[in-house]
């Protein structure tokens, strides 16, 4: 095989065949290495590559100067080729397999000897095989022969291969014979259009012929010197390439006047095909080259002149410093290839794709090999939830669904910290208590308001405060006197602090909310707070009745209330100080780090207190606002503020509330964790999304409805936009769905046209008073009739909205439809034949097709994983 330029070819019928051609034909099958050794195989084989080797079966070294060969493309006769040479003269033979008795030997004889281009079976009428010609005089460069056809003139058996088993004539009429006085340097039929096909033309023009007109071509264009090697993608009915020097050009033929991609090569281009099974995959070969490049035409961009669409998938080099031949791709089997390098070699390579990874919506990794999928991790083997798997646990526990008591939202995320501050907020800015307190004049919306707005901090535009210095007295043990606390008291810090939770000491709920704390098992916080607001028995007996407790007591806890019975304010308690000062890093609970932090500073520093990190936000805040002065008040917000925006702790919306900084926080938040769930429920509670011009907060409501449609939970989507609108009452949300008219294309449903007049009238004396209906049975607009029910016959028309003004208006606060849902309209999407929802129900409860008479369509079929109604 090192002569002559040789080509080889698969079988397009059999997995394991292929031949190789140059001054002889040779047939080889496919065998699969045995064991683990590869040196059992045959003597006669060539190991093509890891597990495969090639056995030489036959050579047919009868027919001479070869210049082009093309396999039968159907099973019988088994293993037939035509054979082009240099006179034109076309050649069916074989390997000696039977069968194929009436056609090997036959000859194909052309009206002048010329060289043959090429040969192409067609690939339906497989008894049609088309041959090019160069140029001679007036003669046709395409000639399609008929191999069924009967023989011209016998033949005298001097070409008869010795593999022919009986003697037979020469065709000489051909078929069909198209461009008399041409050239013609490539052929293409179209695989799924077989009645037609495209060649190269005159080295200029491509042309696309039908068999049943070849007068004229049906499509052509110009484009000089790309017009050789021309292949249709077996994949795609549109789309073909070819090729010329140095450049390769695809093309569509629904917009043939121009090239929709052209690849520039480095070296002259001797050979491209289309991958039959992988649709836009073209391979190219360039002369005096080893490797050969794969173009992924599919997925790249077409039809733009300012960027380059060219995707370059990989270079491919089965032979390191070995110039190829020729290659082959396999017909059916995925991504392989046989190779032939110049000296002989054949490598049998399969090409591996990249393999994509994708996250299913239901949680599943999931990775393509070719055709096959493979599924790696299912939701049950996930040990860790991720946040997209935590989101939808908590909508399945109905998360953001209750608007009414919003302390159940916080209890779906119990487990979750990070998210009880925020709750904690939503749940205090919603109380009629704050409501009550908060009487501070023109200010943004109450449900999304923060300290910082309730305080008129509004940047540079802030309102200056002036709270009153407050002298406030202890409470201790047998009466013993400390000295006053500077405190600070104003409308303003009332009103922040009941948004921190914080109750005044001077209320009969002071206690009550002490004892709650204690309840929950928050002990040391509720000492804390007594603490903080000079109560030091109070504290002492909660600490130490919590101490001696048995059940849930903390025996450190009595330890505890000893320090803080020795505290003291005179000269000779330094010693005291110094000591809870150094000791209190010691204790593990921040609010007991804070009682002691507390007690022993000077000059009502209080930094310890407030930068005592384990401490709750609202705590701390609430403890800035009762003995901080103004000045010091602003910075500490402002600087706690920034931090918080910074982390994105959701514990900063007790400060900023949902303004734009509000905003700002959220943001962080996503882009830190993913969780938009959080970030729309919130925009929901506190009312922004009318309000809201930043189109962030559209974008957290936008992306977690497509989340519920992308996990099915269609129940928690209603639910999610029933919330949404009763938490938003003045949100208008525009139809989705409306019925027009068919004469003048209006919506039906605006009744506005149709109210009823008032009459005084009296009801029957056997009647209860009823009240109107509209009845509607044309459009509003034009007054057409409406269409009528394909099972009553009535027609369709019932007013079906909230558009009829009467007692159960719902701007009266009546939630009434004034249409059931048996008499809403329903139609088929494909037939558009319909009627009342309740009579087609009742009909596809027993039958599949329509209800109109003469009418094939299945409508019930059409959506075929939906049960039918009422089923």
């Amino acid at each position: 095989m090192s002569g002559n330029k040789v080509e080889i070819l698969w079988s397009p019928t059999e997995d394991d065949t292929f031949i190789t051609w140059g001054s002889a034909i040779s047939l080889y099958q496919v065998e699969t290495v045995q064991g683990q050794s590869a040196t059992n195989h045959p003597h006669n084989s060539i190991k093509i590559s890891d597990s495969h080797y090639a056995v030489h079966c036959a050579t047919n070294s009868e027919i001479h100067f070869i210049k082009c060969a093309a396999w039968y493309p159907q099973a019988t006769p088994r293993n037939l080729l035509a054979v082009g040479q240099a006179n034109g003269r076309v050649v069916l033979t074989s390997f000696g397999d039977p069968g194929a008795d009436e056609l090997i030997g036959r000859d194909l004889v052309p009206r002048h000897q010329r060289q043959c281009t090429f040969l192409t079976w067609n690939p339906e009428d497989a008894n049609l095989l088309a041959e090019g010609l160069e140029k001679f005089r007036n003669d046709p460069c395409i000639v399609i022969w008929d191999i069924t056809l009967s023989h011209s003139a016998s033949g005298d058996g001097s070409e008869r291969s010795r593999y022919s088993s009986s003697e037979h004539g020469s065709i000489t009429k051909p078929y069909l014979e198209i461009g008399p006085g041409e050239t013609s340097s490539s052929f293409s039929w179209f695989p799924q259009t077989p009645r037609s096909f495209v060649t190269g033309m005159n080295n200029r023009y491509l042309r696309i012929y039908d068999l049943r007109d070849t007068t004229r071509p049906r499509l052509t264009t110009q484009q000089p010197r790309t017009v050789s090697g021309v292949c249709v993608d077996s994949l795609s009915t549109n789309r073909l390439a070819s090729f010329g020097e140095t450049q390769v050009a695809v093309w569509d033929t629904r917009m043939f006047d121009r090239p929709i991609l052209t690849l520039q090569e480095n070296k002259p281009v001797s050979k491209i095909s289309w991958c039959p099974t992988r649709a836009g995959m073209l391979s190219v070969m360039c002369k005096d080259s080893s490797v050969f490049k794969l173009y992924d035409i599919k997925h790249s961009v077409m039809g733009s002149d300012d960027i380059e669409p060219v995707i370059v998938d990989r270079n491919v080099q089965p032979f390191v410093g070995t110039a190829l031949s020729s290659y082959a791709w396999h017909p059916r089997h995925e991504n392989r290839l046989l190779a032939l390098s110049v000296n002989g070699a054949i490598k049998d390579t399969v090409i591996f794709e990249r393999i994509p990874l994708v996250w299913s919506p239901q949680f599943r990794l999931t990775w393509a090999n070719g055709r096959r999928t493979m599924t790696c991790i299912e939701e049950g083997n996930l040990n860790v939830l991720d946040i997209s798997a935590r989101m939808k646990h908590r909508a399945l526990q109905g998360y953001g669904m209750q608007c009414d008591d919003v302390q159940v939202n916080a209890t779906v995320v119990a487990d979750e910290p990070h998210l009880q501050g925020l709750w904690k907020w939503i749940s205090l800015v919603r109380k009629d208590l704050f409501q009550k307190k908060l009487s501070l004049g023109r200010l943004p919306s109450i449900f999304n308001m923060g300290v910082k707005q309730v305080l008129r901090y509004y940047g540079d535009a802030s309102i200056p405060m002036n709270s009153d210095l407050i002298y406030a007295n202890w409470q201790c043990v047998d009466d013993v006197s400390f000295n006053m606390k500077h405190q600070y008291r104003s409308q303003e810090r009332a009103a922040a602090l009941a948004l921190c939770g914080w109750v005044s000491e001077a209320s009969q709920e002071f206690n009550q909310h002490l004892d709650w704390l204690v309840e929950k098992g928050e002990v040391e916080k509720a000492a804390a707070i007594a603490v903080f607001f000079l109560k030091m028995k109070k504290a002492l007996e909660i600490l130490s009745f919590n101490g001696m407790n048995t059940t849930n007591g903390n025996a450190s806890l009595n330890a505890v209330a000893m320090a803080l019975a020795g505290y003291s304010e005179d000269r000779n308690a330094s010693l005291w100080r110094r000591t809870c000062s150094t000791q209190r890093y010691q204790l593990s609970n921040p609010y007991l780090r804070a009682i002691f932090a507390f007690l022993a500073c000077d000059n009502d520093y209080y930094s310890d207190v407030l930068e005592e990190d384990g401490m709750a936000v609202e705590d701390r805040v609430a403890f800035a606002l009762t003995y901080l002065p103004d000045a010091k008040l602003k910075q500490y917000i402002e600087r706690l503020t920034e931090e918080l925006v910074r982390t994105g702790d959701l514990d900063g919306m007790l400060l900023t509330g949902m303004s734009s900084e509000g905003i700002d926080l959220m943001e962080k938040y996503v882009d830190l964790t993913s969780d938009v769930q959080t970030a729309a429920i919130t925009a929901v509670f506190t009312g922004m999304i009318p309000a809201a011009k930043d189109e962030r907060v559209n974008s957290w409501i936008c992306n977690y409805k497509m989340l519920l449609d992308q996990w099915c939970l269609w129940h928690e989507r209603v639910m999610f936009d029933i919330v949404t609108q009763a938490c938003v009452p003045d949100l208008v949300v525009p139809p989705q769905v409306f019925i027009s008219c068919n004469f003048c294309g209006k919506s039906v449903t605006n009744t506005r046209g149709f109210r009823m007049p008032e009459r005084n009238y009296l009801p029957p004396f056997s009647r209860a008073p009823q009240q109107q209906r509209v009845k509607i049975s044309c459009c509003p607009s034009c007054r057409k009739a409406l269409p009528r029910c394909a099972i009553c016959l009535c027609t369709l028309g019932t007013a079906s909205a909230f558009g009829v003004s009467g007692e159960h208006s719902p701007l009266q606060g009546g939630q009434e439809k004034l249409t059931p849902f048996v008499d809403w309209f329903s139609w088929c999407q494909t037939c558009r034949h319909g009627g009342h929802a309740g009579h087609i129900t009742a009909w596809f409860r027993d039958h599949t097709d329509c209800p109109v008479t003469g009418c094939s369509c299945k409508c019930l079929m059409i959506d075929s994983p939906i049960k039918p109604l009422g089923s």
